[in-house]
């Protein structure tokens, strides 16, 4: 049942207190002209003791009559209530364009523009923070999208209040549902502005609302409680997470563990670690997609007996004697193949994955004769020789004429060792790195003949 309009005051207030705010000071409010931040703005404009600033992030995905609508009544309202109001808009087709350099969706990079601008903004004012609208629905919302993308214990915990980063966000209304929020507009003759960008089919949040979630309530009508307090289960899990310290050590922006150590740890705590360092690693750079755990799994999986090189979305985990060190990706400065093999070994690249053996286990482990010079993946050059066993000049024949110079061969000086069966281009995604990674010795250290065997395990997903 909705709350009335003293009932609503009351609990605001409640939140602002429990978020322990100062008593006075400037804050800035992410104003998108919508029911929520206008809420928000009134409520802390009229119901508060700080010192109320908007701004307005114009990310030009919109008509541009609307845009303009928007904009007339955000300026006209603001001058009503004597609230300072900032404005900033993205370039034309900005947002979409970056959405096409990287993985990154145009939702995600709208989020990106915003915030950077709304950062901006609150330093300018010497703000305690920024406070947006965001509210009870949209933390249902984060909660089925975060569930159906197979987030970790973190994704799962939902939207919090309060997001300790070194300018502080708050969110003051998100135990308040929209149906509240209608409710309390009308009761204060609230006018707001409306996005038509929230009907489109085209955004992954808008699918969730206007399609997910009916279906759910009609099995689960009161899915919304529960999922909410799974949520608050959720953070004390991952409260007890964070508490348990990372087992690494950083040193120069590359951190380490011993193999045995890592091998002995909880999979939850190696999951957790990965997570934490990633976001250290990533910090400086430009993020348009979350990591996805798949490409943490063979870390989390390994023990001391399987050492993995693994790399992807800018990161490589590599094998240092008896330590495991995790890093950001230094691209062409790192060896494809590492100049020591041992057995045991274990690469995986964005779409393969080699496994070193002390032994032939099978007839199709590849020998590789350490003493008789450096293993590369490559496509194929003048001068190739193809031997036996296994005729593989033969094989080669199974691709048109015009693909086969963009096959990955495993190539030992210019002995093919075997085919691998892809295109390179999806085995390194970079094929001039690997032209240029080709022309290095990557020779074992191993001063005798050493005879050891290489097995194409297959596909991997990163």
């Amino acid at each position: 049942m909705p709350l009335t309009a003293a009932e609503s005051i009351e609990k605001f207030k409640e939140n602002l207190e429990a978020l322990k705010l100062p008593q006075r000071g400037n804050c800035l409010v992410a104003w998108s002209g919508g029911l929520d931040s206008t809420m928000l703005i009134y409520l802390l404009r009229f119901h508060s003791s700080l010192k109320v600033h908007a701004a307005y992030y114009n990310h030009q995905l919109r008509p541009a009559e609307e845009l303009q609508k928007e904009l007339q009544f955000l300026k006209k309202q603001s001058k009503l209530w004597n609230i300072p109001l900032s404005i900033e808009s993205a370039a034309p087709d900005q947002i979409k364009n970056k959405s096409r350099e990287t993985s990154g969706s145009i939702e995600q990079w709208a989020r990106n523009y915003r915030y950077a601008f709304l950062e901006q903004q609150t330093r300018v004012i010497n703000g305690i923070g920024i406070f947006t609208g965001h509210h009870l629905d949209d933390q249902v919302e984060t909660l089925l999208m975060n569930f159906f993308q197979g987030s970790s214990v973190a994704g799962l915990t939902g939207l919090s209040t309060y997001i300790h980063n070194q300018i502080p966000r708050y969110r003051p209304l998100l135990d308040f549902s929209r149906e509240d929020l209608e409710k309390l507009s009308q009761e204060f003759s609230l006018q707001w502005s409306v996005d038509s960008s929230n009907e489109s089919r085209d955004f992954l949040r808008n699918n969730i609302r206007h399609q997910l979630i009916p279906q759910i309530e009609k099995i689960f009508p009161s899915f919304r409680e529960s999922i909410c307090l799974g949520a608050e289960k959720n953070k004390f899990y991952h409260q007890w997470l964070t508490q348990q310290g990372n087992p690494w050590r950083c040193n120069q922006g590359i951190w380490s563990i011993s193999k045995v150590k890592w091998s002995k740890l909880p999979e939850i705590i190696k999951l957790q670690s990965l997570y934490n360092m990633a976001d250290d690693l990533l910090k400086d750079k430009e993020q348009g997609l979350r990591i996805p755990y798949r490409f943490f799994r063979p870390m989390v999986q390994q023990n001391d007996k399987k050492i993995i090189r693994h790399q992807g979305h800018g990161l490589l985990l590599r094998s240092r004697g008896s330590l495991l060190e995790f890093l950001a990706d230094p691209g062409d400065a790192e060896p494809l193949i590492p100049q020591e093999l041992y057995p045991g070994d274990c690469y995986t690249f964005p779409h393969l994955t080699l496994q070193i053996l002390s032994k032939a286990e099978e007839p199709k482990d590849i020998p590789l004769d350490t003493s008789q010079g450096s293993v590369v993946i490559r496509s194929r050059e003048p001068g190739d020789i193809y031997e036996k066993p296994g005729k593989l000049k033969k094989k080669l024949t199974q691709w048109p004429r015009e693909k086969r110079d963009s096959i990955a061969l495993l190539v030992q000086e210019n002995r093919v060792l075997t085919i691998l069966d892809r295109p390179l281009n999806e085995v390194v995604k970079d094929l001039e790195s690997v032209k240029r990674l080709s022309k290095q010795a990557l020779e074992s250290e191993n001063s005798a003949k050493s005879i050891i065997f290489l097995r194409i395990i297959g596909k991997t997903q990163v």
